[in-house]
């Protein structure tokens, strides 16, 4: 049983459509070609309904269960039809994974590594479910095989490199990776995912202040892509004076302290105050 490639495109962006309210063209392009696939395409159809229905206000918890376990038995009876229904297992396990069944979730992404080791999203999945369980080697591992198979994929990247942040010192004291190549390889995951995705402000900001974690870090470097990043995203007002506070920081550190003072004086957010104050502060102290 194998789904049509064009079929596929348009079932898997049926949830992002409905979601944001523009399902019309997407359901009535979607032309189901074998029984298969119109009973993946109805699944998908009520898994949305279920979650719109699951978003809006002062719905009973027990009615939310009640249409989940309908959806759920729909699309267990196509996985009883179909073992090697791929589609549906990634549809279904990130479903499970929304509404917090994690072990089912995890079940279903075991399952369709078992019939195609080449599909990241399954890795990378598995690999956020051994990292909340702090099986961090696992993790590692899943993480690295997402990127070796979806290597243009600017997610893996990331949650690799958030990865090896977050979980730096329990890999250090275990030896299973030397801090200095630790810290190389979270800094490289960064930079990857921000290359990929240059219009994703938050991996632009992971990778700009991910610089500072060096000892000695390379404050031309960091300065050029805080100037790159103000440049090219459409940013909010405090996302842009965030970036103008990154910029007259990588300044003070080089020196170069009245043009630090006068991109400090840019800012003007009130919810930034704290943080332009102690940066003002810094750099007056550091001149004296």
């Amino acid at each position: 049983m194998h789904i049509t490639p064009q079929f596929l495109v348009l079932i898997l962006g049926l949830h992002v459509a409905l979601t944001v309210g523009y399902a019309g063209d997407t359901l009535a392009s979607a032309e189901p070609q074998t029984f298969y696939e119109q009973r993946l395409l109805d699944a998908v159809k009520e898994m949305n309904t279920l979650d719109q229905f699951a978003t809006e206000k002062e719905r009973e918890y027990g009615e939310i269960q009640r249409r989940f376990r309908g959806v759920a038995n729909l699309f267990n009876g196509i996985i009883v039809a179909s073992p090697d229904a791929i589609e549906a297992r990634l549809i279904y396990g990130k479903m499970l994974d929304r509404y917090g069944d994690r072990d089912g979730a995890r079940d279903q992404f075991i399952e369709v590594l078992k019939r195609d080791q080449s599909i990241a999203v399954a890795h990378q999945q598995l690999g956020t479910y051994s990292a909340e369980n702090n099986d961090i080697t696992r993790a590692l591992a899943y993480y690295l095989s997402a990127i070796e198979y979806a290597p243009n994929e600017a997610v893996y990247h990331f949650v690799l490199g958030d990865l090896l942040y977050t979980f730096a010192g329990q890999m250090i004291e275990s030896e299973l990776l030397d801090a200095g190549v630790l810290q190389s390889k979270m800094f490289e995951a960064f930079g990857k995912a921000a290359e990929l995705a240059s219009e994703n402000p938050v991996y632009q900001f992971r990778y700009g202040e991910a610089f500072y974690l060096f000892a000695d870090p390379d404050w031309e470097a960091a300065l050029s892509h805080w100037r790159t990043f103000v440049r090219g995203s459409d940013l909010s007002a405090p996302q842009a004076q965030m970036i103008t506070l990154h910029i007259a920081r990588c300044l003070g550190e080089m020196g170069q302290y009245e043009e630090a003072r006068e991109r400090i004086a840019e800012v003007n957010s009130a919810e930034l105050e704290d943080l332009r104050s102690a940066l003002a502060d810094a750099i007056e102290e550091a001149q004296m």
